[in-house]
């Protein structure tokens, strides 16, 4: 069928897959029906830049005559160089924006002399600063994990829409910026998501902070802030009362400060505690038996005594995404009636722990929601290529399957040939005993449309800031 013949709504959807805006725009130019459809303003409410070389003004001009930057409701640029007066430029005309990431950047500032292309964004004086600041804009999300470099112009803007931004993230302290002894919080009242991932800054003074100013939490992303030891943990609970989320991995939070927190009283369903070596199994078994019927997502140490208490209970567990981790052996028959109570679930990570065919054979029927699963290859005990049909056979809405083969050789081609469910849309492999996989750069496309990876990233999906920024664009 020629291009032309297909309705309106399906070119819209074949241009919403490309991956070029510029060329999205300069296509308005081939007739008056792709003109009006190039129009929509959902082609445009999120648009990544990351491919653009930023710190150039020529390629600014370039993005702002053949973009319509004025509908963009986000913008995202991953790991970039950015010039200031660039990023500038682009905020001004950018005035329905409500969304703005910066991940992984360097912001640099250039000499005026350096260019004359642009006069507009080669002024430093105060007025032009108001000018780009005053513009009406719904900033509501902002991103500024991993950027670092000349950060003048994102403090100006968190002094300027602090209070109607709802989820924030950042891993370098700003707070130094600010004058009479103002934090960085203090300029952001009514944020729902906080992500300070990394932030080696962050201690339980700031978060001592963190819920003075910030009653309406309901994310709150503290992963790998290793000062933290939880002296302000019951202090933030007690405040922010809508706190949802919470992801403590790898702080060091003690047993006697989450003692102290009440956690029957909070309304938590995404709990990640997992590598918070200072937590012993006593702290542990208090706050998972307590909010274990509420949880949907959790990451954390589990134990035989965990377990049973938890199988002896009359719940069935509403979890929906679960890792499996431990500290000792676990009784494969407790941890299989325990799944067996977790029937919601739709991503389930054991890659930590080898488990054997015949369990996996009393757990997958109680799984049929399963869409993502991610497991430990063992050619010995597991029999790797006849898991797939079970699989295939009890969870239908598989998507993605990760096997890490570190125990046993994997015979790739041997399992590949048993990748045969229809639903399945990646395979990852990954371990020191894939030897001819290992030096792999690239994806490699199997049958059934099914994209073969070796990503050593592969881990079960986790709470991302990314999900509120979502919202916020959709509304």
């Amino acid at each position: 069928m020629p291009i032309n013949e297909l309705p309106d709504s399906i070119l819209l959807q074949i241009f919403k897959k490309c991956d070029s805006k510029t060329g999205l725009w300069k296509a308005r130019s081939v007739c008056k029906r792709w003109y009006v459809i190039l129009a929509d303003s959902e082609l445009w409410q999120t648009c990544d830049l990351s491919q653009f070389n930023l710190n150039d003004a020529c390629i600014l001009q370039t993005i702002l005559n053949y973009m319509p930057v004025k509908r963009f409701k986000s913008i995202k640029i991953k790991q970039n160089t950015i010039e200031r007066n660039i990023l500038k430029s682009l905020l001004k005309h950018a005035r329905s924006l409500n969304s703005l990431t910066l991940r992984h950047c360097r912001i640099t500032t250039r000499d005026n002399s350096s260019s004359n292309h642009i006069r507009d964004i080669r002024s430093h004086d105060a007025q032009a600063t108001n000018q780009i600041l005053e513009i009406p804009c719904d900033l509501k999300h902002i991103d500024l994990r991993k950027t670092t470099g000349d950060t003048e112009l994102l403090v100006d803007l968190i002094t300027k829409y602090g209070a109607q931004i709802k989820t924030f993230g950042v891993t370098y302290n700003l707070s130094k910026y600010f004058e009479n002894d103002r934090s960085l919080f203090d300029f952001l009242p009514n944020i729902h998501a906080l992500d300070l991932t990394e932030g080696l800054w962050v201690n339980d003074e700031v978060i001592r902070e963190i819920a003075k100013s910030c009653p309406s939490l309901r994310y709150v992303g503290l992963s790998k802030c290793q000062n933290i030891r939880g002296a302000s943990m019951e202090f933030l609970m007690r405040r922010c009362t809508n706190i949802q989320t919470l992801l403590l991995s790898r702080t060091g939070v003690r047993n006697e400060e989450l003692q102290r927190v009440r956690w029957e009283n909070l309304p938590l369903t995404e709990l990640d505690i997992s590598n918070c070596y200072y937590l012993d199994d006593t702290a542990l078994h208090r706050i998972i038996k307590t909010l274990a019927p509420q949880l949907t997502y959790l990451k954390c140490i589990m134990t035989n005594e965990l377990l049973k208490e938890l199988t002896d209970s009359r719940h069935h567990f509403p979890l929906k995404s679960f890792e499996l981790r431990r500290r000792q052996d676990l009784d494969m028959n407790l941890v299989t009636q325990f799944l067996q109570k977790c029937n919601q679930l739709e991503a389930l990570d054991t890659s930590l722990i080898p488990i054997e065919y015949e369990t996996f054979e009393n757990i997958l029927p109680f799984l049929p929601k399963l869409k993502w699963f991610n497991f430990t290859g063992n050619e010995d005990m597991l029999r790797t290529e006849d898991l797939l049909p079970l699989i295939e056979k009890h969870c239908k809405y598989i998507e993605e399957i990760g096997i890490n083969f570190y125990y046993s050789p994997c015979k790739v081609e041997r399992l590949l040939l048993k990748v045969k469910m229809t639903s399945l849309k990646r395979l990852n492999l990954l371990g020191s005993k894939i030897y001819d996989l290992n030096n792999r750069t690239e994806d490699t496309k199997l049958g059934h449309g099914v994209v073969l990876t070796c990503d050593k990233e592969y881990s079960l999906p986790s709470p991302r800031l990314d999900t509120f920024d979502s919202e916020i664009v959709q509304n």
